[in-house]
């Protein structure tokens, strides 16, 4: 008995290990899987400006009066507010799904004065623009003199101060934000692609650190998380399997007239006086001492 049962234990003892050693495992590369897939979903960048290197090789210009300038590092400088429509492009014509940000300092306002900058640039009077007035920010889809408010928010904007202004465009959904607050969202298909822009409209700004990433989209980890709970649930202990009691069988004692009992062990003494009533004493399966 004692050589069956230990065996046994030892094997369920292994089984345990085995399959909870299993489960870590598997549990350790999905973690690894989630972070390949959050590196594969990093943005790229597609275009940068800085200007300290005082070149504007990489702009074309339409418009305006414009330089490098110091405003404590090198900045792109537009100084005529009475230009109807400065604009400085730059990037790739065939550009998506893209996010468009830049500061912008205003330094003046004239009458319906904006600043701003273009997204999905298809020429000098067809883009998207976030653009800063004295008094509001509005996202537009400008084709020539028609322009569609795609949003807009009241917001003083004062001049001498830096703003941060980005532009999101993915698929036909248009969104702006001023600095980090987004402040106008909307839907509209008539520019699928396009380069960046740098504009003022009777109105004279600063530029500076330019950035043009492609557009992220996070990943959703769900999956891996569903089968790192399945694999740690699998690890189930495996129960010790235990041995039934046994029944003692067969001839535990004996009694004989005028010389009492021998054996038996704990068990009470019965007495009998007729075939029938020896036939149900010894019927049972527990140890009985049965007197004649």
């Amino acid at each position: 008995m004692d050589t069956d049962t230990a065996p046994s234990a030892h094997r369920s003892t292994r089984r345990r290990r085995i399959i909870v050693g299993t489960a870590i495992a598997g549990a350790t590369a999905l973690i690894v899987g989630v972070g390949v897939n959050v590196a594969a979903f990093a943005a790229t960048t597609l275009f940068s400006a800085d200007f300290e290197s005082g070149s504007t090789s990489d702009w074309s210009k339409s418009g305006g009066t414009w330089s490098i300038v110091t405003d404590g590092s090198n900045v792109f400088q537009q100084a005529d507010a009475s230009s109807e429509n400065a604009r400085q492009m730059a990037g790739d014509s065939g550009w998506t799904d893209y996010s468009l940000q830049a500061r912008v300092k205003p330094l003046s306002f004239g009458s319906g004065g904006v600043v701003g900058i273009d997204a999905r640039v298809q020429s000098a009077t067809k883009f998207y623009r976030l653009a800063l007035t004295s008094g509001q920010v509005q996202l537009q889809a400008v084709n020539g003199s028609s322009i569609t408010v795609l949003g807009s928010t009241a917001q003083t904007v004062s001049t001498g101060t830096w703003y941060t202004l980005r532009v999101d465009v993915t698929g036909s959904t248009i969104t702006g934000y001023v600095n980090g607050s987004q402040v106008g969202s909307g839907s509209n298909s008539v520019y699928g692609s396009g380069r960046i822009g740098l504009q003022t409209l009777y109105a004279s700004a600063r530029f500076d650190d330019v950035l043009v990433s492609s557009d992220a989209t996070a990943p959703t980890p769900s999956a891996t998380s569903s089968a790192t709970s399945s694999a740690t649930s699998s690890a189930t202990a495996t129960p010790t399997a235990t041995n039934p009691p046994t029944t003692t069988t067969g001839l535990v004692g004996w009694a004989t007239q005028n010389g009492g009992t021998t054996g038996g062990g704990s068990a009470s003494t019965t007495t009998v006086s007729s075939s029938s009533a020896l036939s149900s004493a010894v019927s049972g399966t527990s140890s009985a001492v049965v007197q004649v």
